[in-house]
């Protein structure tokens, strides 16, 4: 499975983003990046969008790292912090709020690949993600996010949560085998058309799963063995 990342840049200088971008850019060939050189439009993007990463300088505007570093996680707690920055005393207040890594801007070259390196398993261990072209954007979604996954017709619906934690769906034209193929251990196919992902399951008994939203499917006749020997053990890995 690939794993893509969003990374966000924030440097009020526009050429350390810029060179920022290029280094990462040289060892990441799935990932997006957005640079932005002030606080207030980071944050205001933040408001609205998910990312998994931010590399970011610990003076920004007159702003000090810990402000940073607090306003970030009031945004969006699941983003990973690398300070690029040769303030090492303010980096030091800041070393806690989910920060990954510290690296000198006059050493950037040389540590840039050991930390994309560790982000890639950071990522492919605690956060995978599947993507989808939508409305000529990619989406991402977390793979613990999903609920289950549909088919419907033509199409398959993807039932998540966004980031305020309500339900949503994703419509696409990928065919439910891709997107099975894209998940992990935690999803079971149910029925043809049907696949869920255990932690949003209520209940289940021989003939029928109620997932947590109220939904109630059937479970295939021929699926029944398979799936119930999936569901416990889920159960014992769940409860280790």
């Amino acid at each position: 499975m690939m794993i893509y990342m969003k990374i966000m840049l924030l440097d009020d200088n526009p050429y350390d983003t810029k060179m920022l971008e290029n280094n990462i850019r040289h060892y990441l060939s799935q990932v997006d990046i957005v640079s932005f050189n002030d606080m207030d439009s980071a944050l205001d993007f933040l408001g609205q969008n998910d990312v998994d990463a931010i590399f970011l300088d610990v003076c920004i505007d007159g702003r000090e790292g810990m402000e940073i570093a607090t306003y970030i996680h009031q945004q969006n707690r699941d983003t990973l912090l690398i300070y690029v920055s040769d303030h090492l005393d303010q980096v030091l207040k800041c070393i806690g709020l989910k920060t990954l890594k510290f690296i000198e801007k006059k050493k950037l070259k040389e540590t840039i690949e050991d930390t994309l390196n560790q982000l890639r398993k950071y990522f492919s261990c605690q956060n995978k993600k599947i993507i989808f072209s939508y409305l000529n954007e990619k989406q991402m979604i977390a793979l613990s996010n999903i609920l289950y996954v549909k088919k419907n017709h033509h199409h398959v619906d993807i039932i998540y949560l966004n980031k305020l934690g309500k339900l949503s769906a994703l419509r696409t034209q990928k065919s439910l085998l891709w997107i099975e193929e894209q998940l992990n251990s935690g999803f079971m196919k149910i029925d043809r058309g049907v696949i869920v992902n255990y932690p949003y399951i209520e209940k289940m008994d021989q003939q029928f799963v109620w997932m947590t939203n109220g939904i109630c499917f059937d479970i295939s006749r021929r699926r029944k063995r398979s799936v119930q020997q999936w569901f416990l053990q889920q159960k014992i890995d769940t409860d280790k």
